[in-house]
């Protein structure tokens, strides 16, 4: 076992999954966020086979924190991987070196 300290940045991998058994036509699924237990964000309702740019679009449009009066989210990508029987999202945050908004853990999708 090895341990050592670095001052470098990690970016954090999340990944949504969205699997089906029948065809799907007008499904919808949100995404929530929640920085802290007094704040809780949902995106609004995204079409079951969203874009990542709609993904992205709708994460960043969280908003604001107002208690740390501070945006809640600010460097993401996202990409989607096509499955068998769905999709996959592939949320990426804190991969911008520049930025020091959502770097290290952060709380799950």
């Amino acid at each position: 076992f090895v341990e050592w300290w670095t001052s470098g940045k990690s970016p954090e991998v999340q990944v949504v999954r969205l699997l089906y058994t029948s065809p799907l036509s007008a499904t919808t699924f949100t995404l929530s966020f929640s920085p802290n237990p007094t704040i809780k964000k949902e995106t609004s309702n995204l079409p079951w086979n969203a874009s990542p740019d709609l993904v992205r679009r709708e994460l960043l449009n969280l908003g604001w924190d107002e208690s740390r009066d501070s945006l809640l989210l600010s460097d993401v990508k996202v990409m989607r991987s096509t499955l068998a029987n769905g999709y996959l999202w592939t949320v990426t945050y804190g991969d911008n070196p520049d930025r020091q908004l959502n770097d290290g853990d952060q709380v799950c999708l």
